[in-house]
């Protein structure tokens, strides 16, 4: 997905990957699940929260959902966005330990797809959420399978999740980043939903990195 939009390097080792980015003419490099990974130093960090349920438990991975203490995060980052249902709902709640008040964001799917029934799968972080997102669309569920997260899709399962489509007489739909996950003879019939993240004030979140790109310029690199 994201090597379908700009240039991509995949690398365990962060560091090796960023100087492999540098040596292939990178200027700059936008880090996928960054934030914690302490291995490259940052220019700018987002630091993104779930605004349905914010802390959970309040207790840190494994004993709850969060990677580190909430106080803390929020005080390493530059700005945090709030990633709310939808754009209806997207009202502040965190107003402190950040530059700025924080963004307001939410997924919005494409405009390529018209609701109807469907049978709904899905292996991602948080199912019920592309379910929700679904039914606040149009789209009339007749079934949802929700599979663990990055789920490896057997043969097996694809034939029981096309029989329950067959027998619903309705199209299967998944993500896309389950779609990709798919073996390609499988594809066929299998709709996506594709969906962006907006935010409430897109220049601003524009000129925040670009602010802080300069910044590293004239501090950092030499003359």
């Amino acid at each position: 997905l994201l090597a379908a939009e700009a240039p991509t390097w995949v690398a365990r080792d962060r560091p090796a990957g960023a100087n492999a980015a540098k040596a292939a003419g990178a200027r700059s490099i936008v880090m996928d699940d960054g934030f914690q990974n302490p291995t490259l130093e940052k220019t700018f960090s987002f630091l993104l929260i779930d605004a349905r349920d914010p802390q959970g438990n309040g207790a840190v991975f494994p004993a709850g959902p969060l990677r580190e203490p909430m106080r803390r995060a929020m005080l390493r980052s530059d700005c945090s966005v709030e990633v709310f249902r939808d754009n209806a709902t997207a009202v502040g709640t965190f107003k402190k330990g950040t530059e700025g008040p924080p963004f307001h964001a939410w997924l919005e799917p494409s405009d390529a797809i018209s609701a109807h029934p469907c049978v709904a799968f899905c292996g991602i972080g948080s199912p019920e959420r592309f379910f929700s997102l679904l039914e606040q669309k149009g789209f009339d569920l007749a079934g949802r399978y929700a599979f663990p997260d990055h789920h490896k899709y057997a043969s097996a399962e694809l034939e029981l999740l096309k029989k329950a489509a067959a027998k619903a007489q309705a199209p299967l739909i998944t993500t896309a980043k389950d779609y990709v996950r798919l073996p390609p003879a499988t594809r066929e019939g299998i709709e996506v939903l594709k969906v962006f993240m907006r935010t409430d004030d897109p220049v601003r979140f524009a000129n925040l990195v670009k602010d802080a790109i300069e910044r590293f310029k004239r501090e950092r690199l030499p003359a």
